[in-house]
């Protein structure tokens, strides 16, 4: 304590001398003495400050990416919210008792490059999803669950190449299978020469439910005609789907339960 008090009367004295014409001599000396000790003085005032600064930065930063979460979390609520009004307002919505799930992997997707055929999805056995259950949006009917556990499920898509079910078309009720061509197509297979198929006419499910009413419910749409292959050697024709909707656009879908 002595030590600082001397070292600041030595501090004045030294700065008081330094503006004497007569000490003029000792000014360039009491200027490499003076400036050290200046500096120590302004950096101990304004270590607070700077202390203080820091911590003020700290937890602007801290806010912000509080702030983020929370914008990233009111956005995907929002999209839940916005994709739960579309489901229920769809026109002939097949059931009500629906779970939404959110998307979170597509499985051996590139965008630009190929198209997914599965989708891991954000629910599981904890929340009572089993093996078998379709996946809807809106009234489209876009897979089943094919793996559970208890916090995720995977869900084969239609166009997944081991997808495969009973169908028919809208307008001509001309009856086939579905089957899953892979990179996001599929095609309607085994159907008579007899029966009609017509260019952009849609197909839907023709069901396929257990007793315990899991499975593939009826009359949900799977896709649209676009090119038909039939000869008149063959026992059958088919045509070629495409999908009514994009499914690398869509965050949430729904699991049908029984």
């Amino acid at each position: 304590m002595l030590t600082f008090l001397f070292l600041v009367v030595a501090f004045v004295l030294l700065l008081l001398l330094s503006k004497i014409p007569i000490f003029s001599p000792l000014r360039s000396v009491s200027e490499r003495v003076l400036n050290p000790v200046q500096s120590f003085f302004l950096n101990a005032a304004s270590a607070p400050f700077g202390i203080f600064q820091n911590s003020s930065l700290k937890n602007l930063k801290q806010e912000n990416q509080r702030l983020s979460l929370k914008l990233l979390e009111m956005s995907k609520l929002q999209e839940e919210n916005q994709a739960l009004s579309d489901q229920f307002k769809t026109e002939n919505s097949q059931n009500t008792n629906l779970l939404p799930a959110e998307i979170v992997g597509m499985p051996r997707f590139v965008p630009g490059v190929t198209l997914p055929d599965q989708i891991v999805l954000g629910r599981g056995s904890g929340d009572s999803v089993k093996v078998g259950q379709a996946v809807i949006f809106k009234n489209i009917f876009l897979g089943k669950i094919v793996a559970v556990s208890k916090s995720r499920s995977l869900a084969t898509l239609v166009s997944d190449k081991s997808s495969t079910f009973t169908a028919s078309t809208l307008e001509t009720s001309a009856l086939g299978v579905v089957r899953g061509t892979g990179d996001g197509e599929m095609i309607l297979d085994n159907v008579l020469l007899s029966d009609t198929l017509k260019i952009s006419d849609l197909v839907k499910t023709k069901g396929d439910l257990d007793n315990f009413g899991i499975g593939i419910p009826p009359d949900l749409l799977v896709g649209k005609i676009v090119s038909i292959d039939k000869k008149a050697s063959n026992l059958f024709q088919s045509a070629k789907i495409k999908s009514l909707l994009d499914i690398t656009r869509l965050s949430t879908v729904f699991i049908v339960f029984p």
